[in-house]
């Protein structure tokens, strides 16, 4: 073995494995202690080394370049390359999904203040999810008091979610519109960034899952364009685009280490608006997400969809359901909404306390949202009918497209329009409105 050989074969095993993981490697392809042969003391860079010595020395090199190729050492060692290489531009990446994730959600009403413009924890929307009550032990025979099953449990998301990731493989949360989906999604998808770039030395955390966050329809989309493509190809290329547009060779590492941490069920998937696929790319994509569940035991799933649109397509997922608001919860979300002014916050309460019925709509997040918005750009007088009032947010949302999709201009993704949703054709759509 030349000196070339055998600075590969010492790269190789360097990046294929740890400390303990060669020595499980020796014993049992070799039939060898690792701590019989060299000192495990020292750097592990200089523990291979002096492993490659004592087999050369003691004339047993070529079984252990024989090992090496039986057990495909190689292609190990490049994958674990990939998967260490994003530490270096993670933050970049961090970066540019931020920025399409605002664009993303930006035409939802934002609180006044610059923090709530960029931090979606900083909207505080007191989000609550009714999940199935955790399982009993099987009653008696013959006793029929509680052969019923327990009812559901309504709880705050957040903590039903700490509890599922213990356990959890696949989560599938359902909600009325405005019930805050797709804000979920961001939200999750900003939070677990953050911990991943931001870990406990300030330096990224390799220990927590990457989160992909795609949208169905475009999920669907990719793969119906090319029936090749893997679920793990197809959510890598897609959740990369905004690192690729930036800079083309960090995107394409990028793209290679997402795909073998999907595949390597590493990876923490967000998939929004199930409902918003095509139906056309719906069973392919059932397919894709049932495959993948099976082959990377320890990957997560998170799905959103209308409630009518999902029938259990994913068997054996954990199914919540999204609740509104409490009418306990609604004033204290004005409050919060209006934190730097209380007495714009109280002249919107007192605005709704002589409506109870506008009250009791804003049990809806986003309708919620969209009311404090509304209030605070000043329109004048309201509708006293809950029709009249949201036609009017929705017609100053519209006035507001054309800026709106300025800021989306730097190759953000949007999803789909139709020729009755274009901005070319503001009548069709005022009339929709009205209608």
């Amino acid at each position: 073995m030349d000196g070339r050989e055998r600075e590969q074969l010492e790269q190789t095993l360097v990046d294929a494995f740890t400390r303990e993981e060669l020595g499980q490697f020796c014993l049992n392809r070799l039939g060898k202690r690792l701590d019989a042969l060299v000192r495990l003391d020292l750097k592990f860079p200089l523990i291979v080394h002096n492993l490659v010595n004592v087999a050369e020395r003691e004339g047993w090199l070529p079984d252990l370049v024989e090992q090496v190729r039986a057990a495909d050492l190689a292609e190990r060692a490049a994958r674990r390359r990939r998967q260490s290489a994003p530490v270096a531009f993670l933050r970049a990446y961090a970066e540019r999904e931020q920025t399409a994730l605002l664009a993303d959600l930006r035409f939802l009403p934002q609180p006044p203040g610059p923090a709530a413009a960029t931090d979606l924890e900083a909207q505080s929307v007191p989000l609550r999810v009714r999940c199935p009550a955790p399982r009993r032990e099987a009653p008696p025979p013959g006793d029929r008091k509680d052969a019923r099953p327990p009812p559901d449990v309504v709880t705050g998301f957040d903590e039903a979610f700490a509890a599922w990731q213990e356990q959890g493989r696949a989560l599938v949360v359902v909600g009325d519109p405005g019930h805050g989906k797709s804000w979920l999604v961001g939200r999750l998808t900003q939070r677990m960034l953050r911990q991943l770039v931001e870990g406990p030395d300030g330096r990224p955390d390799g220990t927590r899952r990457l989160p992909l966050r795609v949208s169905c329809w475009r999920l669907g989309a990719h793969l119906a364009a090319d029936p090749k493509l893997s679920l793990a190809e197809a959510v890598s290329e897609l959740a990369a685009e905004p690192l690729v547009r930036g800079d083309p060779e960090q995107g394409k590492a990028f793209t290679a280490s997402a795909r073998d941490q999907i595949q390597s069920g590493s990876a923490f998937l967000l998939l929004d608006g199930w409902d918003e696929a095509d139906p056309k790319h719906r069973p392919s994509l059932q397919t894709a997400l049932a495959n993948w569940l099976a082959q990377a035991p320890g990957g997560r799933l998170l799905l959103t969809s209308r409630g009518e649109s999902y029938a259990d397509q994913l068997p054996g997922a954990t199914v919540w359901h999204l609740m509104p608001m409490q009418p306990a919860e609604v004033e204290p979300f004005f409050v919060r909404w209006f934190r730097d002014d209380a007495q714009v916050a109280g002249g919107l309460i007192e605005r709704l306390r002589q409506h109870p019925a506008l009250m009791r709509l804003a049990e809806v997040p986003l309708v919620a949202a969209l009311l404090c918005w509304l209030w605070q750009s000043g329109e004048g007088e309201w509708p006293e009918r809950a029709a009249p009032l949201l036609a009017a947010c929705v017609m100053r949302r519209w006035r507001n497209w054309p800026s709106a999709r300025s800021t989306a201009s730097a190759g953000c993704s949007t999803r789909p329009r139709s020729r009755r949703s274009s901005p070319r054709r503001p009548g069709a759509s005022r009339n929709a409105c009205e209608s």
